[in-house]
């Protein structure tokens, strides 16, 4: 995997759900993925949660999707060498 960044969220109560799960959007930064073909289309996200006074707290997930699946992108990848139609 290629590293594409390191971001640092501050947890607030508005990114919490009723259930008490946590959801934070990573914005792209330098590098696209979503629109650039040359990454696979899966990703390795690692988080870690600091809690003061408790600790430090790891995961990571090998299969995070970085970018929706679309037939007609990958086709035009794959036959016409771009996702693009530049000629229309």
């Amino acid at each position: 995997f290629v590293k594409l960044g390191d971001w640092t969220v501050r947890l607030s109560q508005d990114l919490i759900d009723q259930q008490g799960d946590a959801h934070i959007q990573l914005p792209w930064r330098n590098q696209r993925p979503d629109v650039d073909s040359e990454f696979l289309p899966l990703g390795l996200l690692k988080a870690r949660l600091n809690v003061s006074g408790v600790g430090s707290f790891e995961a990571s997930d090998a299969n995070v999707p970085l970018r929706e699946w679309s037939q007609f992108r990958d086709d035009a990848e794959i036959y016409e060498g771009s996702q693009y139609h530049f000629d229309e």
